[in-house]
C-alpha cells in the first residue's frame, strides 16, 4: 500500500514540475475527497440553475415579448 502511495506521489510531483499537475484522489484524505465531491455537486447544481434561468427567461420572452 505504501509503495502505491509513493508511486502516485512521485507521479504527482513530476506532473507539477512539468506544469501538468492535477488533483489525485489516491493522495487525498477522506475529508479532502468529501469536500471535492461536495464541490462537484455544487458545480453541477450551478450549471442546472443557470440552465433553468435561461429556459425561464426564454419562456417568459416567448409569452410576453422582450418587455419593450
Amino acid at each position: 500500500m505504501k509503495e502505491e502511495y509513493e508511486k502516485h506521489k512521485e507521479d504527482q510531483l513530476e506532473k507539477q514540475k512539468a506544469g501538468k499537475g492535477h488533483w489525485k484522489e489516491e493522495l487525498a484524505s477522506q475529508s479532502e475527497s468529501a469536500v471535492k465531491s461536495d464541490r462537484e455537486d455544487l458545480d453541477a447544481s450551478q450549471h442546472k440553475i443557470e440552465q433553468m434561468q435561461k429556459e425561464t427567461a426564454e419562456f417568459v420572452k416567448s409569452k410576453h415579448g422582450d418587455g419593450k
